[in-house]
């Protein structure tokens, strides 16, 4: 399944890298940026949900836009969405606590609650259906991402400008199909 997602992202990123960097690469920035105080954090977290409308959009076909990064900040979802990945922080941390292992399952378990939030912005229990689509696919998603590591090496001796400019789109944008498969499966 990874090699086809990686190809399909490829094939998805022609004629959209220069969007698909800003999507990727402009949210990193403002979450560095804005996460260091705690005002900060209840502007930025709700931009991870952006990020991912953003890139589902352009996994749909469409065109991916600026303003989709912000789609967490209009209407009625801000205080929802900010919540739920409050949420996320907080379980991962306590779970962390226990043991390291536990926490990265958890990291896991949640890791698909902002694609679900973007995807279906009024959903309530996003953290739950998280962790029921991922139920049997945690391992799978580590070697998904594990196969990224060559393209990680390559970025940091670049001083990342190949992540940049290239891997962390295709990355974002494999993220991006590997959720709507699994929504599809399930």
């Amino acid at each position: 399944m990874s090699r086809s997602l990686k190809e399909k992202a490829k094939l998805q990123m022609q004629g959209k890298l220069g969007i698909l960097i800003l999507i990727t690469f402009l949210p990193a920035f403002i979450l560095g940026a804005l996460s260091v105080s705690f005002v900060g954090t209840l502007l930025a977290l709700p931009i991870t949900v952006g990020t991912a409308f953003a890139l589902i959009q352009v996994s749909k076909g469409g065109p991916g836009e600026l303003k989709d990064l912000f789609r967490s900040l209009e209407g009625n979802y801000y205080l929802m969405h900010l919540w739920t990945l409050l949420k996320v922080g907080i379980f991962t941390f306590l779970w962390t606590l226990l043991l390291i292992i536990p926490g990265i399952i958890k990291v896991y378990s949640y890791y698909l609650t902002p694609y679900i939030l973007a995807d279906t912005p009024d959903e309530t229990d996003a953290i739950t259906k998280s962790m029921q689509m991922m139920n049997g696919h945690k391992l799978e998603l580590f070697f998904l991402q594990f196969s990224f590591i060559g393209w990680a090496l390559l970025s940091a001796i670049t001083f990342g400008l190949v992540w940049i400019f290239y891997a962390g789109p295709y990355y974002n944008q494999t993220m991006a199909l590997y959720y709507l498969a699994l929504k599809e499966s399930h």
